[in-house]
């Protein structure tokens, strides 16, 4: 099999799969009131506590005008909150609240649990395999992105 149609395989397994959570995940997501760009939002802004507007909206690779209208609403709703950084008061950060960090967790905790069942039945060593491979494939990605600018 030619290295093309291995890429072409491995890129339309990976949509499938991401397709597949993604719906799952929506039904999830909708008994907290959220979307998944909501729940895009509420991953960074845990993943990088402190989380300023223009790194989010960096990290989303969006306007900053559609990433204000999810973070007001975000804040409307009592998931996440603003402050102001303590050495620079023109800054404003971003932190979850309770809710937000009770919110995701459960829904991460479903999406994990829908992987543990669907992987039930793959043996440990090819699924360690795997996730080695792909842990590998993220970083020349992140390699490839940053030598040609992307």
């Amino acid at each position: 099999m030619s290295d093309e149609s291995l890429t072409a395989r491995l890129e339309s397994s990976l949509s499938r799969i991401n397709h597949k959570l993604r719906s799952q995940t929506r039904r999830n997501l909708s008994q907290w009131g959220l979307s998944h760009p909501r729940f895009k939002v509420l991953l960074h802004v845990k993943r990088h506590q402190g989380l300023t507007m223009t790194d989010l909206t960096r990290k989303l690779h969006q306007a900053k005008s559609g990433v204000t209208g999810l973070v007001d609403e975000l804040v409307n709703d009592g998931y996440v909150e603003r402050y102001r950084d303590e050495h620079d008061r023109r800054v404003v950060r971003l932190a979850l609240t309770k809710k937000g960090f009770d919110a995701l967790e459960n829904v991460l905790t479903f999406r994990q649990a829908l992987l543990a069942v669907t992987l039930q039945d793959v043996p440990a060593d090819k699924l360690k395999q795997t996730i080695e491979v792909l842990g590998l494939v993220e970083i020349l990605m992140e390699k490839n992105q940053t030598t040609q600018g992307g």
